[in-house]
């Protein structure tokens, strides 16, 4: 049976889920243990992977997170709070 690569799931070990998120082995365990983590796929009796995809839409959420934080108080913002014009008039 051939399977065409372009449709066959990309697995990756743990190691390069490590280098991938620059997150440690703990780290992810720790992760996977609390379920915020996307599910391995066993593949033996001491060996898991990971579906690539999954790992990079964790990632991936893991930045919009940090953008939309990012845009909660955007310098513009800043400028026209009255408290912070108060704090450097009284500077």
């Amino acid at each position: 049976m051939h399977v065409d690569d372009n449709q066959a799931p990309r697995l990756i070990s743990l190691n390069d889920v490590c280098s991938l998120t620059s997150l440690s082995r703990t780290a992810i365990n720790k992760f996977r243990v609390s379920g915020d983590f996307p599910v391995d796929v066993r593949l033996g009796e001491k060996r898991i992977a990971f579906v690539r995809t999954d790992v990079y839409a964790w990632l991936q959420q893991r930045i919009d997170e940090a953008n939309a934080g990012r845009r909660r108080k955007l310098p513009a913002d800043l400028a026209n709070d009255n408290s912070v014009q108060r704090a450097v008039v009284a500077a």
